[in-house]
This record gives C-alpha cells, structure tokens and sequence, in this order.
C-alpha cells in the first residue's frame, strides 16, 4: 500500500542525549515501528548544511555540492519531495524550518525546493537559543497548519534550538530541555495529523543530522558527532536505512 511521510529533523542531538531525555512522543512513534542507530559515513561532513543535504537528496557531498553552511553549491540534487512531485507520486508536499537556508535561497539553500514544495521558513538570522526557542514555535505552528490541508501528501518538519543550546552550553540539562521541547512541537504536529481521519496513511519518520561534543560543537569525526540515529513508526522503512544517507530512497520506496 502506497504511503504518504511526514519526516521530523532534530539538529544537533545526540543519540545517547536522546535517551536520556522524556521524549513520549518519539518514544511512542518508536514503539509502533522502531529506533536505529546509525553513524554518519566518513564521506559526510559532521555540519548541518552537508548533512541535511545528504539526508534530503541521498546524495554523499560530491554529489550534492554542500560542504558548509554558507557557499551556494555549483550543482544541486533534487531533495526526496521534490523528486516525487516531479514523478507524479506526490502533488502536494510541504516543508517548515527554522533554519531558513532548508528552505529559502540564503547561504547553501534552499535544500528542499520552495518552487516544488510548499515551504515555511521562519525569517531566523541569528543562531542563538533566544532565537531558535521561539522560532521553533513558529515552525509547529506553521506546521500544524500545513499538514491540516487535506490535500498535502507528504513533508518535512525541521526543529534547530537543541543544536543552539549545544553549541551555547554544551551537553547538559538545558541541552536536555531543548530535546523534551522539540518532542512536545512533533506531539502536537502528530496531533493535527491524526485529526485529519487518515493517520493509518502516513509514515512518521525523526532523525538528526549529527552529534555534539560534550563542550558543544561539530564538525569532526568523533563518536559523539558522528553517533547518530532515525526513529519511524515503519520497522520496514526502518530496515532499509543503515546510515543518513538512505533516509531519501526509504522514503520515496514508501511511495510506491
């Protein structure tokens, strides 16, 4: 049976932070499907521009063209949504982020195509907690608003504050704050979803783009940057992904 994908994207948490956080709501979309460890592949750039590339085209760095945050890349790789709107599996694909280059021309974006998916960017251009907290609000609800048309089949809902705290704090209780809040955001994204009557349609799927050190930041080749991790709610999407880099062909199998 043909699905539709609503994909979380948490930046910056790490795996074992995330256990160590009450997160009933991912807990609960693991438990109806489950959790996977993974790790980045050592072609992959521990930095959210790369990374959310990656996870979006399931193309390595060569390929997709980003390598920072900041330089426009010189080709470009459709992302997964836009790939299955241009092959007639999808009409109506939405995307919200907080981080404005996933979705907007500005610095490496837009990595999901704002001409092919209906996108919400918050208009966020200082990354601090300060900014991200209340920016993050303003993703689910644009969120709740998009996926509660009838007619969108699919999407991408991006949460950037965890990464901030990490970078500000480091690994530690606010760091842990951050995590249970973006969970409570993809609870009450959920909810608009099951509201719509076709809940049974859709596969949920949460993953993060890389770790942090204990300090705070990324970048490199360690365990805590590299450790990362992709929850869904579809043991069988689950079992075909064994690094970031395969979250875009499960998600376009899904559709048929």
């Amino acid at each position: 049976m043909t699905k539709k994908v609503l994909l979380f994207g948490l930046d910056g948490v790490r795996r074992d932070s995330l256990e160590q956080a009450s997160t009933p709501h991912i807990d609960a979309v693991a438990e109806r499907g489950g959790r996977t460890a993974i790790d980045i592949d050592e072609r992959c750039h521990t930095v959210s521009g790369p990374m959310w590339s990656t996870i979006l085209t399931g193309a390595f760095p060569e390929e997709h063209g980003v390598h920072d945050n900041i330089q426009q890349p010189t080709m470009r790789v459709p992302d997964v949504f836009s790939r299955l709107v241009t092959a007639g599996k999808a009409k109506h694909p939405v995307a919200a982020a907080s981080w404005p280059p996933l979705t907007s021309r500005v610095e490496c974006g837009p990595i999901v195509n704002p001409s092919l998916v209906r996108a919400f960017a918050a208009p966020l251009r200082v990354e601090t907690p300060e900014i991200y907290i209340p920016g993050d609000v303003m993703v689910r609800d644009a969120a709740i608003e998009l996926v509660g048309v009838p007619e969108v089949d699919g999407g991408f809902v991006y949460f950037g504050q965890v990464d901030t705290v990490g970078h500000t704090e480091g690994i530690g209780t606010s760091y842990l704050k951050a995590i249970e809040r973006c969970d409570e955001h993809i609870g009450s994204v959920l909810n608009a979803l099951a509201a719509r009557g076709d809940r049974d349609e859709w596969i949920v799927v949460i993953t993060t783009d890389h770790g942090h050190l204990d300090t705070g930041g990324h970048g490199g080749r360690t365990f805590e940057e590299c450790a990362v991790w992709v929850v869904s709610d579809s043991d069988e999407l689950l079992s075909r992904i064994t690094g970031p880099q395969d979250i875009a062909s499960a998600i376009e199998h899904a559709y048929g």
